[in-house]
């Protein structure tokens, strides 16, 4: 038998003990959960909670201590308990003594001996008459809190209730059944929720037959005005009536389909055939969410994201003109048809191609064409595609634009004043783009407007130009003019596009329009604002390095001069000052190209950290370039070592290429990988002993031929391919592979032999975007409905 007063052997007062014992707490319920069960009498920080807490870690078997203060339930003082215990007298030693042992050995006298010996009997015959200790009611109550709104899996209740209480596991499926026959829990399939009242049960309790009468005719589908005008009250009043009596009602078993009801738009006719229930019902739950109903989703959506029985399935598909639409049910009409159809369009195609597909689908099934223009302002407001230039679209997953990546395109754009083109954006940021399947500048000028994404400062233009700043396009590119001319046309134009990402093509055509006066045959020609040699030579004193941006030399040409310098930022001036303008950058004259001092000013460094001052294309391009080559490889997210820190360390570049030969040798084609999955797999390489973080591996792997990636969760995920894949093929293939699997087990085995951690949610809307089958009742993922039903009704 366990016994709470086990504690006052650990210094606990009896009087806390006796306390407990009044609040009609067992031993049997600390054991279970003593953190909740005296969280209900005591607060957080309790001094006396906190420490029969810490009693119970230390000994689980405190309640199996026969102690002699139990005996102050059967009338014996804490004064003579006290006494008993200094004579070091035991429970188990008092079982067995007789009244002469109390009387001669431990100097008792009669009475009190004769008072010892009834408590010594009552508590034995306490002991013998106490029953098991039913474990049934903690379980139903455990039930209760975790299925207020919904069932919860059998499988998955036992599984926590071993990892959050000491509920005596063997005890679980026959007090499952137990409550079950009780009728206070319902069992269905393989889930149980904790069985409320029902809806009809709390009405039948009402004892006002005016009320009574109102919510019967309100549930019945009545409305308030019919009802008003039958009991001679206002519509308001009515309406007072009916939600004071709802929460008079309160938690109802009913309830269990409010979450579905506040995300599905079920009919009476539909809701019925599904969950078996009664038109008040329906109406009951009308009412409790009209103030929230989302509405998203028809009963198809409700059908592929829910376990339902087989036959309920077919009763519904009778119920309505459906056909099977990609491997998707549907009911038969243009929308569905159109939104299928975009979830599956994985490569760009015109609206002329995707209106011909669909005309073709609509006249199979007897429907009317959908007009060009029509279909292509659907295309533009729906969240299941993204465009690209000349009217082209495919799916995209939006979903998959989480907070962190907004932040991070939001700094890209963190640049000067001017007039661009997402080209620009997209070059220097390639590797990020592919990542999140951003597929070009057009794309991504999309994404911006589509999602939204605001970005202070940046106004988006015609798809794909954007500027910065309050600025003037006619204006800013004269400026340009004014600062490179004179200069071929066509050197110009491919200035403007490196650092601008303006294509040559379409800038020069503009050009020609807009400053005719400037051109001389082949070449843009302007008058110069020309510095005297006073201010050159005062300019001069302050150059010392080969290598500027433009507006870091325009800060020193206005700090030594005092004035607005940027019409004195053109060939003529510069080169009297001893440099030429090549794009973006001013270098010394006597320097080969900026590519060549941006290398050389990168590469004389240990670790190069990225500069924002020369946040340009050219930049970006020679980065890249280094990358690639190996001469340098990431640190971490900002910053590079260089090769020739590596070589002063014992790495060579041999090192780094045996490295990447490697990975393409032990990884088959179409495996994915992380470097966590690497590490896991434990394929040794020279270059474990260094220690390198992730950056350092993906930056190798990254610049490979043929290894596409994406980001999940912020880990990249790569695989050997030649095509580019999504976070759907990715966990597509993992359960084709693996086969049925808990999705816990999933969650663990993503960050076990991958590294990303995914929550639930993330992870169930990513299956259900897939052709996978996730039961929301086994919570486990199968391959396709079908193995779902196999292993169900096996």
């Amino acid at each position: 038998m366990k016994s709470l007063y086990g504690l006052c052997e650990y210094g606990i007062s009896l009087n806390t003990v006796r306390y407990l014992e009044s609040r009609n707490i067992s031993a049997e319920m600390l054991l279970l959960d003593s953190e909740n069960v005296l969280s209900e009498i005591w607060n957080k920080e309790s001094k006396k909670k906190n420490e029969i807490i810490d009693i119970i870690k230390k000994d689980s078997n405190v309640f199996g201590i026969n102690s002699v203060y139990e005996l102050n339930k059967y009338g014996l003082s804490l004064a003579l308990i006290e006494k008993i215990r200094k004579l070091g007298l035991t429970m188990n030693e008092l079982n067995n003594i007789g009244k002469s042992q109390l009387i001669n050995k431990y100097h008792f006298g009669n009475v009190v001996s004769d008072k010892i010996l009834i408590a010594v009997i009552n508590y034995k015959q306490n002991i013998n008459n106490e029953k098991n200790y039913d474990y049934s009611e903690y379980l139903l109550n455990y039930i209760k809190s975790k299925t207020e709104m919904s069932y919860i899996s059998i499988e998955r209740l036992k599984e926590k209730l071993s990892l959050e209480t000491n509920y005596p596991i063997e005890f679980f499926y026959s007090d499952i059944e137990k409550l079950k026959n009780q009728g206070k829990i319902d069992k269905r399939l393989q889930e149980v929720r904790y069985n409320f009242p029902k809806l009809s049960e709390k009405i039948n309790m009402l004892d006002n037959a005016q009320k009574y009468s109102i919510i019967k005719e309100r549930l019945s589908g009545a409305t308030l005005e019919t009802i008003g005008k039958k009991h001679n009250i206002t519509r308001e009043r009515v309406r007072q009536i009916v939600e004071k009596i709802y929460k008079k009602i309160g938690d109802v078993y009913e309830n269990i389909y409010v979450e579905d009801f506040l995300n599905y738009d079920f009919s009476l006719d539909e809701f019925e055939i599904i969950f078996n229930e009664s038109k008040e019902v329906y109406n009951f739950l009308k009412d409790k969410t009209k103030n929230n109903r989302l509405n998203k989703k028809d009963i198809f959506e409700y059908l592929k994201y829910n376990d339902i029985p087989e036959l309920k399935e077919k009763e519904i598909y009778q119920k309505y003109n459906t056909i099977i639409f990609d491997g998707e049910r549907i009911i038969l009409n243009k929308n569905n048809i159109i939104n299928v159809y975009l979830k599956n369009l994985k490569e760009s195609k015109t609206m002329d191609e995707i209106s011909n597909e669909l005309n073709l689908i609509f006249e199979k099934y007897g429907l009317e064409r959908y007009g060009n223009r029509a279909l292509e302002a659907l295309l533009d407001r729906d969240n299941n595609c993204i465009g690209s230039i000349k009217r082209k679209y495919r799916y995209f997953d939006f979903e998959n634009i989480d907070n962190k990546i907004i932040d991070k395109i939001k700094n890209m754009f963190k640049i000067e004043n001017g007039y661009y083109s997402t080209l620009m954006i997209f070059n220097n940021y390639k590797d990020f783009f592919e990542e999140i399947d951003i597929q070009d500048e057009y794309e991504l000028h999309n994404l911006i407007r589509k999602f939204p994404i605001e970005i202070d400062n940046v106004k988006l233009e015609r798809m794909p130009n954007f500027k910065v700043g309050n600025i003037n396009k006619r204006d800013f590119f004269y400026n340009e003019i004014l600062e490179y001319a004179p200069i071929n046309i066509n050197d110009f134009l491919k200035i403007m596009e490196e650092e601008y990402g303006h294509k040559e093509l379409s800038l020069k055509n503009y050009i020609s329009k807009n400053y005719p006066y400037n051109i001389n045959g082949l070449n843009l020609i302007t008058n110069y604002v020309r510095l005297s040699d006073k201010e050159i030579n005062l300019i001069k004193s302050e150059l010392n390095d080969i290598l500027y941006h433009k507006n870091e030399f325009l800060k020193i040409m206005e700090r030594k001069l005092k004035k607005d310098c940027k019409k004195y930022i053109n060939t003529y001036n510069i080169k009297k000052l001893g440099y030429k303008i090549i794009n973006n950058y001013i270098i010394q004259e006597n320097q080969k190209s900026i590519d060549e001092c941006l290398k050389n000013k990168i590469l004389s460094k240990d670790f190069y950290e990225l500069e924002d001052k020369y946040a340009t294309s050219t930049y970006y391009f020679v980065l890249n370039n280094l990358e690639t080559n190996l001469d340098i490889v990431k640190f971490n997210n900002d910053l590079y070592i260089t090769i020739k820190k590596m070589n002063e360390v014992g790495i060579t570049k041999e090192d780094l290429i045996n490295y990447r030969n490697f990975i393409n040798k032990i990884l088959k084609e179409n495996e994915y990988f992380t470097i966590k999955y690497l590490e896991k797999k434990h394929y040794p390489n020279k270059l474990e002993k260094y220690g390198f973080e992730d950056d350092f591996y993906e930056s190798i792997i990254g610049k490979m031929d043929r290894i596409k990636k994406i980001r999940f969760s912020g880990v990249k995920v790569f695989c050997k391919r030649n095509s580019r894949f999504t976070k759907i093929d990715f966990i597509t293939d993992l359960i084709n592979n693996i086969g049925i699997i808990d999705i816990y087990k999933l969650k663990n085995f993503l960050y076990s032999d991958y590294g990303i951690i995914v929550s639930k949610e993330n992870l169930q809307e990513i299956i259900y975007e897939s052709d996978l089958y996730y039961s929301k009742i086994l919570e486990k993922v199968f391959r396709n409905k079908e193995e779902y039903y196999r292993e169900v009704y096996k």
